[in-house]
């Protein structure tokens, strides 16, 4: 039990510090990476979380920018433009 709450306190700091310091990040990860003990594995697991997520939300923001606009004007919208024309 206290073996995972060293990995959940390493993943959550390393997670928190790739999201808001990433180069530190980055030089924390060379460093980490030779250790073994269950809390620099936990901060190395947080800030490859962090970089998935962050890699999936940049994804998904070019595939929305990248979809097609449709262009065809909306045909309920032109109806009432007559009907307001010929009131008037």
């Amino acid at each position: 039990m206290e073996k995972d709450k060293g990995v959940q306190r390493g993943f959550n700091n390393g997670y928190l510090i790739h999201k808001f310091k990433p180069e530190l990040a980055k030089s924390m990860m060379t460093i980490l990476t030779d250790r073994e003990d269950e809390y620099a594995i936990g901060m190395i697991k947080g800030m490859q979380q962090h970089q998935k997520e962050q890699i999936k939300t940049q994804q998904k923001t070019v595939k929305f920018h990248k979809s097609p606009v449709s262009k065809t004007p909306n045909k309920s919208k032109d109806k009432d433009r007559d009907k307001d024309f010929e009131k008037g």
